[in-house]
């Protein structure tokens, strides 16, 4: 009986083992490579999967006061250390404001003297970079690209627009 209860523990010790290595960014910090030896994951080999709009928006409301949010779009690729831009108002005017937001909620913003376009698509890019439309003061339809950079504590925005007729 003891050779018994020793093969299932073996078996069952197996079956743990491998699927903690099959796991690769489990907590184990091992992942089985191809020849059947074992090696390090580091946090980087194994990013965090991006945000969803909800979660941008919680975690937006929750630190940031807005009238409105208009659209949430994740940073896929992480730039700068985004997690995501949030298009808000602040106030009656309705002019259109951009965060955008690490992971702790803390947000570098910017705004337009701007409404929002219908219909409404705030787009990423990649590398810190938005797309979306908007009526300029006149009510002309415009695109506009809102680029985010930081170089240290130095926060960076360029803006490109175009008319939407072009």
């Amino acid at each position: 009986m003891n050779i018994k209860i020793n093969k299932i523990n073996k078996t069952a010790a197996a079956l743990i083992a491998v699927a903690l290595l099959l796991t690769g960014c489990s907590k184990t910090g091992a992942q089985l490579k191809p020849d059947g030896a074992a090696n390090a994951v580091s946090p980087e080999d194994c990013p965090a999967p991006p945000w969803t709009e909800e979660e941008l928006d919680s975690t937006f409301l929750g630190k940031n006061e807005a009238k409105e949010i208009l659209a949430s779009v994740p940073a896929e690729d992480g730039a700068y250390d985004l997690v995501g831009v949030v298009m808000y108002t602040e106030d009656e005017s309705g002019y259109i404001r951009l965060a955008f937001m690490d992971a702790e909620g803390y947000c570098q913003s910017c705004g337009l003297e701007a409404v929002a376009y219908e219909p409404l698509e705030l787009e990423y890019l990649g590398e810190g970079r938005v797309s979306f439309n908007f009526l300029d003061g006149s009510g002309e339809a415009q695109n506009c690209i809102i680029s985010f950079s930081r170089e240290g504590s130095d926060v960076f925005f360029k803006a490109e627009s175009r008319s939407l007729e072009e």
